[in-house]
């Protein structure tokens, strides 16, 4: 089967923020081409062959997977991300007088919406959503925070609440939004957290998908997220996405603001090692592709 893994890549030119994900957020939501862009790079892949396409995350502005980009999945599975537009309308809707703050969780309200996630992960196939909507949840300490104990349950369900699907020619898939990753415990020499056994996720349970998909926001230069994803495709083939973006934004506040840094590239680990890439071009993407079977 072959694989495409898209790269988008966002204008950040004349931005000032106080880190990459709200430079590249802010990129995004500003993009008046977005849709144009990923429907480009979406038609470019399958036209490649591609019968498994991985968008970065923010892929496009909007509630949820517009009707074209279903319509783009017939025969093929596309995994995307919406971020929910930036409405004043969506802002008016808070907490319902007396309810309990629920726990903080990227990916989750803002102190201007309260509403619900910022933005959802989908699988997509055959002009229908298989898994999702999917929010991103981190568990990355010894002992679980309400948002990991959630992340736990998602990984452990079926679709389409939880991330678990059986992808048409691969087998036993799973889905991990960005830094989910962190499930995973361990620095240079990775292993499985106790605190996610004893939550139910044996080893055995994390690694039986033959296939997990991790669409990213922006690329980490930390080694560790690479050794984690690394660990987890000891079973089989972990891909990996991220928006890509050239310097020309400051990170910071006011006259502190230095200048950011660019970003880098997709990446696939097959069997623990890393995997050789075949790269296409594009007008506001690249498409990476990779041909694997189980």
């Amino acid at each position: 089967m072959l694989f495409g893994l898209v790269e988008l890549h966002v204008d950040l030119t004349g931005l000032t923020a106080p880190g990459q994900p709200e430079a590249v957020m802010a990129g995004v939501r500003r993009d008046t081409r977005r849709a144009e862009t990923v429907r480009a790079a979406v038609g470019h892949a399958l036209r490649l062959g591609c019968a498994f396409v991985v968008l970065p995350g923010w892929t496009l502005v909007a509630d949820e997977p517009p009707a074209w980009l279903l319509s783009l999945s017939a025969g093929v599975i596309v995994v995307a991300e919406c971020l929910r537009p930036d409405g004043a309308s969506r802002r008016a809707v808070g907490r319902v007088k007396g309810q309990a703050r629920q726990p903080r969780v990227k990916g989750g309200p803002t102190a201007d919406d309260e509403a619900g996630p910022v933005w959802h992960g989908y699988v997509l196939h055959d002009g229908r959503v298989v898994v999702g909507p999917a929010r991103q949840c981190f568990a990355e300490a010894d002992e679980l925070s309400a948002a990991g104990a959630e992340l736990i349950g998602q990984l452990l369900a079926d679709a389409p609440a939880g991330r678990r699907w059986a992808a048409p020619g691969v087998g036993p898939a799973l889905l991990l939004l960005c830094g989910e990753v962190g499930v995973v415990g361990g620095r240079g020499g990775c292993w499985h957290r106790d605190a996610v056994t004893r939550a139910g996720l044996s080893e055995a349970a994390l690694w039986s998908p033959r296939l997990v998909v991790n669409p990213a926001h922006t690329w980490t230069r930390l080694q560790p997220m690479r050794d984690k994803r690394s660990w987890l495709s000891l079973s089989g083939l972990l891909l990996h996405t991220a928006n890509t973006h050239s310097a020309g934004w400051r990170k910071g506040p006011g006259e502190d603001a230095v200048a950011g840094q660019a970003s880098h590239t997709a990446r696939a680990w097959a069997d623990g090692e890393l995997a050789e890439l075949d790269a296409h071009a594009g007008d506001g993407y690249a498409i990476l592709t990779l041909e694997w079977g189980p």
